[in-house]
């Protein structure tokens, strides 16, 4: 039987490290659909579920200004968590059934930086990014329990530029096995780092 090529789904294709890992996932084989997470949702989930999906990565650009948190108002906040946190987990969960992929085992990735862990000091104050990011790691986290059974490795890849994304970052995502306690935050080489 011949197996049909790789379906990959950039979330964030336009973005520079959404960008380089379409190109490097092109040039393996793999049939690469970009999207993007600004677009209306609804619009989206419907496009992009139309087939199965072997690998959904969502590769944001997101960059927010550092300062005190207590002049920062309301409105960045929800943008902020909109951005990192709910858009991915709402988009994950409407393609669960699309990520048994074509050979019956799906991967879900999110690539996040590694000056978003909370278990660093913050003198910058990137209170618009770094929680947001922090509840999309434990997301994440919490779905590579619950969606194992269903056949969906749920992974969490730090990686702070396009320059880092090269074929061992592929053979990350690839390899990577979650155990059953849930996924680790990773870099492109596999090397697990603090939450």
């Amino acid at each position: 039987m011949v197996r049909a090529p790789l379906h990959v789904v950039i979330v964030g294709i336009a973005t520079p490290i959404g960008a380089a890992l379409a190109g490097l996932y092109r040039n393996a084989g793999a049939r690469v659909t970009g999207s993007n997470i600004d677009s209306e949702l609804e619009v989206e989930a419907t496009r992009l579920a139309k087939e199965p999906i072997d690998i959904l990565i969502f590769a944001d650009a997101f960059t927010a200004p550092g300062g005190s948190a207590a002049k920062l108002k309301r409105s960045a906040f929800e943008a902020g968590l909109s951005m990192l946190a709910f858009k991915p987990f709402w988009l994950a969960n409407r393609h669960k059934s699309a990520l048994a992929g074509s050979d019956g085992r799906g991967k879900l990735v999110l690539m996040t930086r590694s000056a978003a862990t909370m278990t660093a000091p913050d003198p910058a104050g990137s209170y618009l990014e770094r929680p947001f990011r922090a509840a999309a790691h434990a997301l994440w986290k919490s779905m590579s329990v619950e969606w194992q059974p269903l056949g969906i490795d749920c992974l969490v890849v730090a990686i702070d530029d396009a320059t880092a994304v090269d074929n061992a970052l592929l053979a990350t995502i690839s390899d990577t096995n979650v155990p059953p306690a849930g996924c680790v935050l990773q870099d492109e080489a596999g090397r697990p780092l603090g939450w």
